[in-house]
């Protein structure tokens, strides 16, 4: 079983096998359908429908695409870790992160956005 999720009839991701809890503003569908990539589906009717191609991307509009998944993944990680340069925390604890944080910042430096080597908080 594949679960579809549809957020404001527009296609959001599949899951295979188990249904994901999802926020409110998500609506679901169970389908045996597998998802062509180069297609475009929404939801219409409460059917699954296919209502266009898929754009092709070139090889430079796949990397920059990538590169933008990095980059959201790593300002979630600098979100997480924000409490630590509070001006109420240790300096020792603020001196303890620096280091990672820099190295999140530093990450779009790396040459392979499909091979990120990611650091590890501090414990």
């Amino acid at each position: 079983m594949i679960y579809w999720y549809f957020k404001n009839n527009k296609f959001q991701f599949t899951s295979n096998g188990q249904n994901i809890t999802s926020p409110d503003d998500y609506t679901v569908i169970e389908s045996k359908e597998d998802i062509d990539p180069t297609k475009i589906y929404e939801l219409v009717d409460g059917k699954i429908t296919i209502t266009g191609d898929a754009p092709v991307l070139t090889p430079e509009q796949l990397k920059e695409a990538q590169w933008e998944v990095v980059r959201e993944k790593r300002n979630k990680l600098l979100t997480e870790s924000d409490w630590t340069q509070l001006p109420d925390i240790p300096q020792a604890t603020k001196e303890l992160w620096e280091p990672y944080r820099q190295e999140l910042r530093d990450i779009t430096n790396q040459p392979d956005p499909y091979n990120i080597t990611w650091p590890n908080p501090p414990h």
